[in-house]
């Protein structure tokens, strides 16, 4: 291709985005959000009002089922330690990776159950929640 037309091609793509429609974009800067829009969205107050709103991203995973449970609890809280006059237990991270999880899976159009122990005298309550 000789300079001429790449030129002439260059002047050409100019003379389009002259024609083109104005963008209803403002030049000035805006406050940006994080917040994720997808294609659905769900209720699904696992993690409190305020994040009860779960957009659906895609469906990679209809029809998949997981259950999900965080491991620790009730008698057994895991690891335990100290740091600056409190103590830190490993169940109550654990608790919010679960719920993280089952937020992230929803996110992808699957089905998941929470499973929480929880513990009474004398008696063991399994709870699953189908969110």
């Amino acid at each position: 291709m000789t300079t001429e037309k790449v030129v002439k091609e260059n002047t050409k793509e100019k003379e389009k985005e002259k024609d083109a429609p104005k963008s209803s974009v403002s030049d000035a800067p805006s406050k940006t959000s994080f917040k994720r829009t997808g294609i659905a969205t769900i209720n699904a107050p696992i993690m409190g009002p305020e994040y009860a709103e779960v957009n659906i991203e895609d469906y990679s995973l209809k029809g998949q089922v997981f259950y999900v449970i965080a491991g620790h609890g009730g008698p057994d809280p895991g690891a335990v330690c100290s740091a600056n006059g409190h103590d830190l237990c490993e169940d109550e991270y654990a608790y919010d990776v679960a719920l993280r999880l089952a937020r992230d899976l929803m996110q992808h159009g699957a089905t998941v159950h929470l499973i929480v122990f929880v513990m009474m005298p004398f008696l063991i309550v399994t709870e699953m929640k189908k969110i």
